[in-house]
């Protein structure tokens, strides 16, 4: 299902280029079936991999997270779950986050750095916990 936010990421961010960095111009009752879609996926805060799911994901929540930004609907969202996760999953040894399969990668430290800039929390970051 993570592939699932990336084409709905992709297809939203193509839309957003097209609509010049408007608001994205679909019907308000449409925008919300994607929210309410986007936000099946949260789980405490976190979002997961596919529903049913208790995996927290630092991909899943990029995506998601990009999603709702794109559709201007992040105001009043509560970040300190998100932040939480991704302190939680840097590793000290090799200076990268970890995913769910437990390797560091720099496609989810990109994703978390991203999620981190997003909620202008870089600066507050303690690498070493």
């Amino acid at each position: 299902m993570a592939i699932v936010y990336k084409y709905m990421f992709v297809a939203l961010t193509i839309l957003d280029i097209l609509a010049y960095g408007l608001i994205i111009s679909f019907e308000p009752s449409k925008q919300d079936v994607i929210v309410d879609e986007i936000n099946s996926f949260n789980q405490n805060g976190v979002f997961v991999t596919h529903k049913g799911s208790s995996t927290p994901s630092i991909l899943s929540s990029f995506y998601a997270v990009s999603s709702l930004d794109i559709l201007n609907r992040l105001s009043g969202f509560n970040s300190a779950p998100i932040l939480n996760f991704i302190k939680s999953r840097y590793d000290n040894q090799t200076n990268l986050f970890l995913d769910r399969d437990g390797e560091p990668s720099l496609h989810t430290t990109w994703a978390a750095l991203a999620l981190l800039s997003k909620f202008n929390a870089i600066d507050q970051y303690n690498r070493t916990k």
